[in-house]
């Protein structure tokens, strides 16, 4: 089961706020984020420094300072927030660089390999822009006839 810790969904919450922030040009502060989605305030702080090491967003200091996407949300896609906040998403062990006594031996590495990539393609696909949008699916090329 692939399942989102609630320090991805609470980075999706603040980086689907800026997005809507962003046509007004102006920073915004890490107190209403936590406020407006009922985010525990040291918690976003946290994540959101995860997600400016992982270079989504930008803050200013200062009076009239707070956070900004570093870049257009159609740019910041699922799989970013969640390998900045969680790390890269894995299905086994030894996609993570995990130790392995079967190393050598082992029958599903690459097939857990080729699976761990149909899997995740579709979160470096979906930008903030289809969350926002309520889509789900990136848009799909116009079927044959």
């Amino acid at each position: 089961m692939i399942l989102l810790s609630k320090r991805a969904e609470y980075g999706l919450m603040a980086l689907l706020h800026l997005a809507g922030a962003a046509a007004l040009g102006r920073p915004v502060s890490s107190a209403s984020i936590a406020a407006r989605h009922r985010i525990p305030a040291a918690l976003l702080g946290k994540v959101l420094q995860d997600l400016m090491r992982g270079g989504l967003v930008v803050s200013t200091a200062g009076a009239g300072g707070g956070y900004r996407l570093r870049q257009a949300p159609a740019r910041v896609t699922l799989g970013s927030v969640i390998a900045a906040v969680d790390g890269p998403i894995r299905l086994a062990g030894c996609a993570a660089g995990c130790a392995c006594d079967q190393r050598t031996t082992c029958s599903i590495r690459k097939p857990l390999a080729h699976v761990s990539g149909a899997v995740t393609a579709p979160f470096e696909r979906i930008t903030l822009v289809d969350l926002g949008a309520g889509r789900h699916e990136p848009k799909k090329s116009k079927a044959r006839r």
